[in-house]
């Protein structure tokens, strides 16, 4: 997710850095699979904070993972071009029979 913040004090803060973007996950999605990274409400109110030094590890497995199918999804998508252009070459040859 990508979303800009609101300096509380915007008058301090130059217009280049208030503009900057900045990337995150929202710590109430994560709260169910990685409660651990996930700071504690000390009342309702309270905002909830993700410490991102603590699933930096799942996001680089979680990637290693894609890679790796997106690696076997191209392979598979070779192989039925190829067989496509085999039975296209075929049924091609039978026509002109």
């Amino acid at each position: 997710m990508t979303f800009k913040y609101r300096y509380p004090n915007s008058t301090t803060i130059s217009p280049k850095k208030s503009e900057k973007r900045h990337v995150g996950v929202l710590a109430q999605h994560l709260e169910e699979n990685f409660g651990f990274a996930v700071s504690e409400q000390k009342k309702p109110e309270d905002s909830l904070y993700v410490n991102y030094a603590s699933i930096n590890i799942y996001l680089i497995d979680a990637l290693k993972v894609l890679i790796e199918k997106n690696s076997n999804l191209d392979g598979d998508l070779e192989n039925a071009r190829n067989r496509f252009d085999f039975l296209s070459a075929k049924y091609s040859e039978k026509l002109n029979l």
